[in-house]
């Protein structure tokens, strides 16, 4: 009886070990994607997206963050001519290729080219309130933040799956 008792008690000891195993696995693997995740986001300060007409007109739009006041500057291939902006013409300047927009707590920013195909803009944002400058980054969801976040679920799905 003793004996029983002993394995009983060392059975248990070991399925508990082996909770808390998957316990701290699975706390490791949603840490990694909490911190995956912000990272991807933070570095995404302003969206950019393209839409193209039929007529040759390109409508780009920029989404801003909450609060943000600093200016964003937009350089457009050669190829492209500016038409105009949703944006109030005194915080408005168009020199060449470049157009520059002051921000003071927009939502977005909508602007029209003319040309042929899908412009390449490349841009930058100065953002007072931190006082950084980074470029503008095309908008897509990071795949790298998405792959981890799968993966860190299948292991999460077997883990749990053996257990049962």
């Amino acid at each position: 009886m003793k004996k029983i008792s002993i394995l009983i008690n060392k059975g248990i000891q070991h399925y508990n070990m082996l909770l808390s195993h998957r316990f701290l696995i699975y706390i490791l693997i949603v840490s990694i994607c909490i911190i995956s995740t912000t990272t991807a986001t933070e570095t995404v300060s302003v969206e950019r997206t393209i839409e193209t007409g039929g007529d040759g007109r390109i409508t780009i739009t920029l989404i801003i963050p909450d609060g943000m006041i600093g200016g964003i500057t937009e350089v457009i291939p050669r190829d492209f001519e500016y038409i105009g902006t949703n944006h109030p013409y005194e915080q408005t300047s168009h020199q060449g290729q470049k157009i520059h927009f002051a921000i003071i707590d927009e939502k977005s920013i909508i602007y029209s080219l003319k040309g042929e195909g899908v412009p390449e803009i490349t841009g930058s944002i100065l953002d007072l309130t931190s006082g950084e400058e980074r470029a503008i980054v095309k908008s897509q969801k990071s795949p790298v933040s998405i792959g981890i976040l799968l993966v860190a679920l299948s292991v999460m799905m077997l883990l749990f799956r053996r257990k049962e």
